[in-house]
């Protein structure tokens, strides 16, 4: 709460919170997100914090991404379908990475 409230006195209007999905964190869903999320953001209105919280995450980079993501799986940035922050493997580097997400790219 205090960084939201501290946020707002720096003029920021909103925020995209990024918890972690999928790898290390199978269980959080696109809908526990968009829950919390808006149990948050109630709780900000309710002190008069002026911030917009918006859903997203940080999303791990999986073999069926795209399928995930046309199923409503995964959260997008701000909930709008449109960006996906991916959260790479810690443990590996690879040249062929820029070209992956070009390809993952939905229609």
């Amino acid at each position: 709460m205090k960084m939201a409230e501290m946020a707002a006195a720096d003029g920021i209007a909103a925020i995209v919170a990024t918890p972690h999905q999928f790898g290390n964190y199978p269980n959080i869903s696109a809908e526990n997100i968009r829950a919390q999320v808006a149990r948050l953001q109630s709780m900000l209105n309710q002190r008069d914090v002026a911030l917009e919280l918006l859903p997203g995450a940080d999303v791990r980079i999986d073999p069926d991404l795209t399928g995930k993501i046309s199923r409503g799986q995964v959260l997008t940035l701000a909930d709008r379908r449109a960006n996906v922050l991916l959260e790479l493997p810690h443990e590996l580097t690879s040249p062929w990475i820029g070209s992956w997400a070009i390809y993952i790219r939905p229609d």
